[in-house]
């Protein structure tokens, strides 16, 4: 600890990233400061999901082939996702149920095997089924 001191990671965190090599891995953050705000956690998850992505991309480990074609509704869903929707926003601006949502969503999972919505959207913009300029 006293040499992260010396370079200045007296705070941080750690992010968990599900499914990598089969357990659970983290990615670690830290500096000198520690109080983030709270609408800056989802997105060190998604970050941290999406370089954990790019790295089984790119040393070919536990790497994901899409099982079957995602729907327009799914891929939609993920979209809104990616933007920091919840189910009841994307419901909303849908004009359908929240359960609805959360099956589109499950199946997109399912599809792209990520064990969570924030794995699939880093899937699905790792196989250019949604954009990455949201």
């Amino acid at each position: 600890m006293a040499l992260a001191q010396d370079f200045g990671m007296v705070r941080g965190f750690c992010v968990p990233v599900p499914g990598f090599v089969q357990r659970t891995a983290c990615i670690s953050m830290s500096g000198r400061y520690s109080d983030l705000p709270v609408c800056a956690k989802p997105a060190l998850q998604f970050i941290a999901t999406y370089t954990a992505e790019k790295i089984r991309q790119i040393v070919g480990v536990d790497r994901q082939t899409v099982r079957s074609p995602l729907t327009s509704r799914e891929k939609e869903v993920l979209r809104w996702a990616a933007v920091g929707k919840t189910a009841n926003d994307v419901a909303e601006i849908l004009n359908i149920t929240e359960r609805t949502v959360t099956a589109h969503t499950v199946s997109a999972m399912d599809k792209l095997g990520a064990a969570n919505k924030t794995q699939a959207v880093a899937r699905a913009m790792q196989h250019q089924l949604i954009p990455l300029d949201l």
